[in-house]
Parts: structure tokens; sequence; C-alpha cells
């Protein structure tokens, strides 16, 4: 499995379904997952695009589309279709993308015990030991 640290799951190679089953622990009624696409990768897949545009709750500088999971087998396709690295944010129920509870980022090239590995790193906690505290435990409990 996966080894955890105060704010970093390093050795995370996960199936889909698992990742998606990590990453779902960080949503709740009040929380959801947002993901980035850019704007100029619709070119290259026009199927995501419809996927991407239907789910954005905010366009940053009309580039950046940020959209949500309606549920977490949406997020096996987002997975899919970024299996190596991607960032993401939590956010509150109010939307704001500039202020999320948590930015994280999966990604590849992490170094821990001297080797590289893939990990998910949590970039910004809004409240002090909030990932400890609450997502922790829930990862924990998947993990069983």
């Amino acid at each position: 499995m996966f080894e955890d640290l105060n704010k970093a799951i390093c050795n995370f190679y996960l199936s889909i379904k698992e990742e998606a089953e990590v990453l779902w622990c960080f949503t709740d009624a009040d929380h959801k997952l947002v993901f980035s696409s850019l704007k100029h990768n619709f070119i290259r897949h026009e199927d995501l695009k419809e996927f991407i545009e239907s789910r954005t709750i905010f366009i940053e500088n009309n580039y950046t589309y940020w959209y949500s999971p309606r549920s977490i087998q949406e997020l096996f396709r987002i997975i899919e279709d970024n299996p190596i690295t991607y960032r993401c944010r939590v956010l509150f129920s109010d939307d704001d993308i500039n202020n999320p509870r948590f930015r994280i980022h999966v990604y590849e090239h992490y170094n821990y015990k001297s080797s590289e590995t893939r990990a998910l790193l949590i970039n910004e906690e809004k409240i002090e030991n909030d990932y400890v505290s609450n997502i922790l435990p829930r990862i924990k409990n998947i993990q069983k």
C-alpha cells in the first residue's frame, strides 16, 4: 500500500478505484473536489471538452477551466485522463477557487527516502491540522 507522512502520502501507486476512494475522502456535503484543465487541451480531446464544460464551476482568465466531478464514478474518469500527475483543490461550499480548504498535488517525481516515488501532497491547508484530524482517519479506514 502507501506510506503516510504528515502532509504527504508516499508510494501512491494505487489502482484508479483506490486512488479515487482516497480523493473522495476529502469530500462531504460541504466540500468538493475541483480539477483544472487548460482550454488548449480541448483541441486534441473533443470528448473531454463536453465533459469538462458541463461540470465547470469557474473559468480563470478565459483559459483555465475548474470543474468538479458529480460522483466517484466521474472521478474515475478524471484520474484515467490524468494518470500520472495532476493538481486539484478542495473547495468550501462557497466555491471560492482562491480560498480552498486544501490544495492537492499528485506528483510522480517526489523524493522520499533517497528515491523517487509518486506522492499525494497537501500543498496548502486552510485550517491547521484539518488533514490529520479529519481526512487521514477516513483514508486509513478505507485502507483496511
